[in-house]
C-alpha cells in the first residue's frame, strides 16, 4: 500500500504461510492495481475485479480504490477466521452491496461466544461501509486484531487456573470443616484422612 499497490483480490486462497515460519506471503497479484507505474498505464478505473464475496463496496461499484478496499477484504477474512463463516453470503453483486450497506447482522460474538469484545470491534470497523470509517492502514488493523486476540488468550488461561485454584481451595476448606466438626463432637474417626479426586479438562470453546 505504501508503494501504491493494491491487491484487490485478498481471500484465504491468496494468503500463504511460509513453511516452518510465521511469515505470511500474499500471492496472485494478477488483478492488483498499481498507481504511478513507470512501465504501464495505471490500472483502469471503473472496472470491478476480484472475488465477489471478499470485495469492498467501492470495488463493487467500480469506484477509485485505496488501501481501505484491501482492509475491507481483510475484515471479511478475519470474520471468517473467528466465526467459521463469511459475514455475507449473497447470490449477486447487487445483493452483496445491499447487505454491506445495512451492515453485519450476525456479529462474530454470536457465533463465537468466547471472542473478546475488542476483537469484534476491530473486525466490524474493518467491515465499515464507508472507506473513511475503516482503519487508515493495514498494519494498524492487523496489530489491533492480534493484540485483542492475544490478550484474550492470556485472559482465558488465567481464568482457567483461577477456577482450578478456587476448586482446590474449596475442597481443602470443606475437609478442614468436616475434621473440626468431628473433633468438636468428641468422636475420633477410624480414618482421619479425607480422600477426593479432581479432574481438570480443557474443552473447546
Amino acid at each position: 500500500h505504501e508503494n501504491g499497490i493494491f491487491h484487490r483480490d485478498l481471500k484465504p486462497e491468496n494468503i500463504m504461510l511460509r513453511r516452518s515460519t510465521d511469515s505470511v506471503v500474499l500471492i496472485d497479484f494478477g488483478v492488483a492495481k498499481v498507481t504511478d507505474s513507470v512501465i504501464a498505464p495505471t490500472t483502469t478505473e471503473g472496472q470491478s475485479a476480484g472475488t465477489l464475496m471478499y470485495m469492498s463496496p467501492e470495488q463493487l461499484r467500480g469506484e477509485r480504490l485505496t488501501a481501505a478496499s484491501d482492509i475491507y477484504s481483510m475484515g471479511v477474512i478475519a470474520y471468517e477466521m473467528v466465526a467459521g463463516r463469511r459475514p455475507f453470503n449473497p447470490t449477486s453483486p447487487a445483493e452483496l452491496l445491499e447487505c454491506q450497506r445495512k451492515g453485519v447482522d450476525l456479529k462474530p460474538m454470536a457465533l463465537r461466544r468466547n471472542l473478546p469484545p475488542r476483537a469484534q470491534e476491530v473486525i466490524l470497523r474493518g467491515l465499515s461501509f464507508k472507506p473513511a470509517a475503516r482503519y487508515s492502514n493495514a498494519k494498524q488493523f492487523g496489530d489491533n486484531l492480534a493484540h485483542a486476540l492475544s490478550d484474550s488468550s492470556l485472559h482465558q488461561k488465567n481464568k482457567q487456573w483461577l477456577k482450578v485454584s478456587m476448586a482446590i481451595l474449596g475442597i481443602a476448606l470443606f475437609s478442614f470443616v468436616v475434621y473440626k466438626i468431628i473433633i468438636r463432637n468428641g468422636k475420633t474417626p477410624l480414618n482421619r484422612s479425607f480422600s477426593y479426586f479432581l479432574t481438570v479438562q480443557e474443552m473447546r470453546d
